[in-house]
Formats: C-alpha cells, structure tokens, sequence
C-alpha cells in the first residue's frame, strides 16, 4: 500500500511538473510574439496614426453634433482621441482603419487642439482646430468663381467680364479671420478615395483674413452672414465645386474623390449652386427639365440623398440656389429653375434661394454680379436650419385651381405671406439688404397660361391676400397649367413676399386639368464618354431603333447600352429595337470595360 502511494504521488508530481513547463514554453511564446507584432490586439498600441489630409490646423467642427475623427493605425491598436477637454477612445480594426466619435466642445473663436494617443504616447498632434457652423459649398461655376480663379489673370478677367463688367465692379471682400476653408482642385477618380484632392494648401485651412481672394463669392457671402448672425462662432467652409460640372458627372466621378473623403464627417448643410451646364443640352426644354429632376437617381433629389447618406443625416439642411437670369445663347434656364422649385418643394428641410432679382444688370454673363446677395440669402437660410428655426424665402407655389378662365395660386406655408410687387434694381447699385422697389400696383408680370393644346399665353395677375389671382386670356379651351418667369431674361419679375423675398419660376399644373400627353423619349447617358447627347422620341409603345452612333472614352471600349447604370439591366445595342416606355424620360447608360 506504501509503495502505491509512493508511486500515485510520483506520477502526481511528474504531471504537475510537466503543466508547469507547457505554461512556461506557451509564456515565452507569447512574450515573444509581443516583441514580433503578433500579439493579442487588446491593449496594442499604434507607432502610425494617419488622417485624412483636410484634419490640419485651422480645421472646423460642427459645434453641436459629436466631432468625428477617423483615420488609419496599426491593426488592433487602441487609440484615445482629445479635443479640448473631451475625449474617446477606439480600436482600430483588422484593416487599420477607424473612427470616433467625440462629445462636441462648445463653439468659440478661440482653437482647441486634438490629439490623438496610444500606449500612453501622442502619436498625432493638431494645435489649432475650431469647433463651429460648417457647410459644404457645392456645384459648379457659379459656386466655384473667386478672385484668384476667375478675375486676377487677364485672360480669365476677359473670358469672365466680357467688356460688360471691370474688376472695380466686383464684390469687395473684407477680411475675417474667424472664416476658415478649403478649396479642392479639379481631379475626378474612377473609385473612392478617402482623401480631398486640394488646390491651395495641405498644410492647413485658409482664412478669409490673408487669402480671400482665393474664396469663393458665393460661400464667402454666406460664411459673412452666419457670422454677422453668430459673431462669437467661427464659420468653416468645404469648397468641392467644380466650373463646368452637369449633375450627372457631381454624382458620378467626381464624386468619389470630392465627396467620398467626407464620409462620415459631420457638417451643418450644403449650399448648392448648380444647372447651367444640365440647361445646354441639345433636347426639349420640358425633357431638360424632366432630366434634372428625375433621373433614376442622377438628379437633383437623388444628389440630395446622397449628400444625407454620405454624413449620416437624413435632415441635413440643404440650400438649393435656383439659377439667375440669362439672356446667353442654347442655355435653356427656366427648365432647371422649375425643377430645383418642385425638388424644394418635394424634399424635406431644403429651401430655395431665388436668384431672379440679383445680377446686377449682367445676365449676359455667365457669372453674373450678385454673388454678395445670393452668398447672404444662402447663409442666412442656412444659418436658421443648422438652428432648427424656420428659414426666410421667396414665395414657392404649392397649388393651382381654377374657376371658369380665373387660376388661383396659393404658396407653402407661411412663404405667401404679404404677397406684394415689388421692382428689382437691375443695376451696380443693387445690395444684399437693397436690391428691389416697392411697387405702386398690385399687378404681377410675367405669368402666363395654358389651355387645353398645351400653348401658354400671356395673363392678367395680382396679388389678393395671400394668393395670386390669374386671369386667363386668349387660351383654347380651359387654363391646364400657370407659369411665372419663364424666360430666360423675364424683364420685370415682380412677385415678392413680405418678407421682401422674391419668388423663383415656376410651373404648375391646374387641379383636375387633362394636359395633352408630351412625346415620350430615350436619353442615352454616355457616362464619361465623349460624343452628343442622343435622345430619341415616339408615343409610348411605338418602335425605334437605337443609334448606330456610340460614344468613346478614353482606355476604355464601349460594350453596350443598359436600362441600369450599373450594368444588371435590360442591355441594346446598336441597331436593336426598342420600344418607347410609357413614361417622360427614360434613361440608358453606357457600359464600358477597360
């Protein structure tokens, strides 16, 4: 019995040595690991933190909502991320990257500073960034136009001013060192990026104190009124836009290097100024319309979404800025100034800023005067979004009835309130706080309406109350449709409202009126390519024949014709038949592979 104890105790202790020495062995496994980059990713800390390259000094958060910071580090490292005196703390996951979230420090002229620590270590340092009002300045030309860009160089001042304007006529710009903003140069991408392609400097945001030539007019405007607001916050401003640019191309290309970056980011709105290169297509006025407005989703209201998806924010305050006059030769306006009114109309918390009372007297130039009054309405707008008051603007038409050849308007909300005349000042005396005349008469120009054929005729309008009466004259059958300023140059458009805000144009359709039915046509979308814009038209049903011609794009060979932009469609080639859908604007896009 002896002897068996003996020897239990023998194997007891031999096993117990040899469970010792395996946690031994597998503890200097690991240590080792540690020392080789393969340890547990608990507690690993980051020797390489890099940020998209617009997080530098002079940076704006939008105070309020939390300040997102994302990056890349070392897989699995833990990271803690301060600005001011609030903080939080991230891993980044197996692919490096990684984003947090930080409580939002109030807003204040005076500069926080964020950095970023691991393993008790600052590996990242920004000394100076502001937490305030920021927006996004998007669109094209109009947006894009400053000093620097568009006036300081001969050539460009004569392209732009035309013997029309001289640069003293120019907006002047005062200097405030609490704006601050990035521009991004014209590069497009053919997959998302997560880094903005800037024009001026990668070292830190500009300020509109040492470099406001090189701001836009129209965002620097606004950034003036939100400060004139909020002088005690600081305005910041991100300028993706692009001279040139149809709205196709913004959604597309563009898009993944101008505003992929942004993913994520917070910001207060967008201003958006855009239409005149989608108002030059060779196509009817009402398709150029339809085009813009519904699209599949390359439109105006599916740019909208977009914008709201990219920053998480399904109510993102959006300024849409509608088009001006313009007496310029195949630009179709009024077609896009009716379809930015019903995208305002259709799209939650987006407002219009009517333009139709702002150049100046230069609607013969492309970049007409008026940046300062159009730059004010948009920030004063925009500023009373981001605030979550209720925003000033022009009249915007809600509904049309009609009694006998008698059509009543009547407008959104409270915009049709002290409906009255009033007389735009067409000359370089015009403001932002004086550009129109009150008028001697309650008569409004520059309304027209249909009758049953669908032919628009001039009408009698005037303001009772809240409403505009039209009095139809010389229509076939009963009034179907009522417009307002549908010219490209309306020589007096006098409908303001008492809020001394004028109305944009407008089309609406007459309660219960049959319309005759428009042709119905194909657009053929070449999706980066070169070569016309092809359309064809026929009544919904009939037979056509896809055009021979395709378009071509540079490393890259033309496959095919699809009903889906992406490609999972219905697919025509040249010479294919194709029946007319039944339905305004039917969209195909050209398919490539390289």
């Amino acid at each position: 019995m002896v002897e068996n104890n003996s020897f239990s105790s023998f194997l007891r202790t031999r096993l117990l040595m040899r469970f010792l020495a395996s946690l031994f062995i597998a503890a200097v496994f690991f240590v080792g690991g540690c020392g080789n980059g393969h340890q547990s990713t608990a507690n690993k800390s980051a020797s390489n933190v890099t940020l998209p390259q617009y997080y530098m000094n002079g940076m704006v958060f939008q105070s309020g909502k939390p300040f997102i910071v994302k990056g890349k580090a070392n897989p699995g490292a833990s990271l803690t991320i301060s600005i001011g005196a609030q903080s939080a703390s991230t891993t980044a996951g197996a692919d490096g990257t990684f984003r947090a979230k930080v409580p939002a420090s109030p807003a204040s002229l005076d500069p926080y500073e964020l950095t970023v620590t691991s393993g008790g270590r600052v590996v990242k340092d920004i000394k100076r960034v502001y937490s305030g009002e920021l927006f996004i300045a998007a669109g094209q030309s109009n947006m894009e136009a400053s000093y620097d860009l568009y006036y300081k160089d001969d050539k460009d001042a004569s392209i732009n001013m035309k013997n029309v304007i001289t640069r003293s006529d120019l907006p002047s710009l005062t200097k405030d060192a609490n704006i601050h903003y990035i521009k991004t140069d014209q590069q497009s991408s053919d997959s998302p990026t997560t880094n903005l392609p800037l024009r001026y400097s990668t070292d830190s945001w500009l300020d509109a104190s040492s470099s406001s030539n090189k701001m836009s007019y129209t965002a620097y405007y606004a950034a003036i009124a939100m400060r004139r607001k909020h002088p005690n916050v600081p305005v910041g401003v991100i300028d993706v836009s692009w001279g040139g640019t149809n709205i196709s191309t913004q959604l597309g290309k563009i898009w993944n290097n101008h505003m992929n970056p942004l993913s994520g980011f917070n910001v207060g709105g967008v201003v958006w100024y855009q239409g005149e290169s989608d108002s030059s297509y060779n196509i009817p006025s009402w398709m150029r319309e339809q085009f813009y407005l519904n699209n599949n989703g390359k439109d105006l209201p599916g740019l909208i979404d977009k914008f709201r998806t990219l920053v998480g924010d399904e109510k993102l305050p959006f300024v849409v800025v509608q088009l001006t006059r313009s007496d310029l030769t195949n630009f179709f306006y009024s077609p896009i100034r009716d379809a930015q009114s019903k995208t305002v109309m259709q799209k939650e918390n987006t407002v219009l800023v009517s333009t139709l009372d702002t150049d100046k007297g230069t609607s013969e130039l492309i970049h007409p005067l008026g940046k300062d009054i159009i730059g004010t309405r948009a920030g004063e707008i925009l500023s009373s979004m981001i605030a979550g008051d209720t925003p000033s603007q022009g009249p915007i038409p809600s509904q049309a009835t009609t009694n006998g050849t008698t059509v009543t308007v009547t407008f959104k909300g409270d915009t049709g309130k002290g409906l009255k005349a009033m007389s735009p000042i067409y000359n370089r005396t015009a403001t932002s706080s004086h550009y129109a005349t009150a008028d001697t008469s309650s008569d409004i120009d520059e309304v027209e309406v249909a009758g049953s054929d669908g032919v628009f005729q001039p009408a009698k309008a005037r303001v009772s109350g809240d409403t505009l009466i039209v009095s139809a004259q010389g229509i076939k059958g009963s009034p179907t449709q009522v417009r307002y300023a549908w010219n490209n140059q309306p020589a007096h458009p006098n409908l303001y409202n008492g809020k001394n805000l004028p109305a944009g144009t407008f089309v609406m359709d007459i309660d219960g009126a049959t319309v005759n039915p428009k042709p119905r046509s194909v657009l053929f979308n070449d999706d980066g390519g070169a070569g016309p814009v092809t359309l064809i038209s026929g009544d919904a049903g009939t037979q056509a024949q896809i055009p021979a011609k395709v378009p071509v794009r540079t490393k890259y060979t033309f496959k095919e014709w699809n009903t889906q932009a992406n490609g999972s469609g219905t697919a025509y080639h040249p010479g294919d038949a194709i029946t007319i859908p039944d339905k305004n604007l039917t969209t195909l896009y050209a398919i490539w592979t390289n």
